[in-house]
């Protein structure tokens, strides 16, 4: 494929605010000499994005259907008039590859590579079938497995974010899979000013000696973030920090009643490697009884690695196995706050061993667990596309 013909389009099915998983792979693919189109889909429609968008070199077009999200069956309605709109604009564009990121553009995706003659890229976020299951009855989660199956036929390369599921992809579409991880960019947290950092946590009314455990991302009932709340409640020198879109939860009710709990609501991905530097640990819980717990690969283990932030967490999927690799963080024996509380207190006790889960952390950032690292699988799947027809797969598996 030659430079001239490098133009890659990516389906989203949020509106790019931006998505950090989408935004570091387009920004590489972008400096690996592709020109990147993301179309995105807008829900609500109010004017906070603008329809077209330039973010790092990458193209942004947000198409409007307005809708929500959780919204089970609902959602597919708003869903097939999006893949519609996406289809009438996408049809007319010059493109050489397609992207869809997660099932829900894959639909989409299949026609488009199809009708233009292209390449098609599946990248799988999270195991999608399984994030529906608690929204709607059983039968839709097993056809959107068989949906799944079916589609992959038609895929070139699947990229997953999960070891676990890159496994269970390959095995299921007998296609090439590349499982290119979340870890993050670690000049983004070096660049963190540690004058920042001081002035962000005296603003919160941290004080120096605190030891500060925060919990940055979704509020989903299985992460059990309001076990944290109840683990921290009342202990001196100890500051519960919670960052995330939380309206309609618990949480802002439970925090106001507890003054060392601190919520900011949602922030601008573009702070979270601040609001991670401003912690000394992260705590990440998730229901091991859960479903989707064999495939949790955190975008908090990563952003905590890169920051050098010890962290405490329940052992799942790949969160407790890189935690047990590179020993950066104490894994709960059970996901109480009696357990959180203790692993808290282990670490504000003793501060030497805290000082070395953040080094090991550091030095797993450094020398395994970062972009740099991750992208250059995204860049080889890529560079194979070139030798591939549509459907045909990659003929190395990595």
């Amino acid at each position: 494929m030659d430079r001239e013909r490098r133009r890659v389009l990516m389906l989203l099915s949020n509106p790019f605010a931006p998505d950090p998983r989408v935004h570091k792979e387009a920004r590489t693919l972008t400096r690996s000499g592709y020109t990147v189109t993301i179309l995105a889909w807008d829900r609500q429609g109010n004017g906070q994005y603008p329809a077209r968008q330039e973010v790092d070199g990458v193209y942004v077009e947000r198409i409007t259907v307005r809708s929500g999200y959780g919204l089970g069956l609902r959602q597919i309605l708003p869903m097939i008039v999006f893949w519609c709109r996406a289809f009438k604009k996408a049809r007319k564009m010059d493109i050489q590859v397609v992207h869809s990121h997660d099932l829900d553009t894959l639909p989409l995706g299949v026609a488009l590579a199809r009708t233009k003659g292209v390449p098609l890229v599946y990248d799988s976020h999270e195991r999608f079938p399984e994030t529906l299951r608690f929204r709607v009855p059983g039968v839709v989660v097993r056809i959107a497995y068989l949906l799944e199956g079916l589609l992959a036929r038609f895929v070139n390369v699947i990229i997953t974010a999960s070891a676990v599921t890159a496994t269970e992809l390959q095995a299921i579409s007998h296609k090439s899979t590349v499982h290119v991880s979340n870890s993050a960019d670690v000049a983004e947290f070096d660049n963190v000013d540690p004058d920042e950092i001081r002035k962000e946590r005296e603003r919160l009314g941290i004080h120096r000696d605190d030891l500060v455990v925060a919990y940055i991302g979704r509020f989903d009932p299985q992460r059990m973030i309001d076990r944290l709340v109840y683990a921290v409640e009342g202990r001196e020198g100890i500051k519960a920090l919670i960052v995330g879109q939380m309206a309609g939860t618990p949480i802002p009710d439970l925090a106001n009643s507890r003054p060392n709990v601190i919520c900011l609501g949602w922030v601008a991905p573009h702070r979270v490697p601040l609001y991670t530097s401003v912690a000394d640990v992260i705590y990440y819980g998730f229901d091991d009884g859960h479903p989707y717990a064999r495939y949790a690969a955190p975008n908090a283990l990563y952003n905590c690695i890169a920051a050098g932030r010890a962290i405490i967490a329940t052992g799942v999927g790949e969160l407790g196995t890189i935690i047990r690799e590179t020993e950066c963080g104490l894994i709960l024996a059970s996901p109480e706050p009696a357990a959180i509380a203790g692993a808290i207190d282990r670490l504000a006790t003793d501060r030497c061993y805290l000082a070395r889960l953040q080094q090991n952390a550091r030095d797993a950032a450094r020398h395994t667990y970062n972009w740099e690292n991750a992208s250059q699988k995204l860049v080889s799947a890529y560079a194979s596309l070139s030798r591939l027809q549509p459907g045909q797969e990659m003929v190395e598996r990595a």
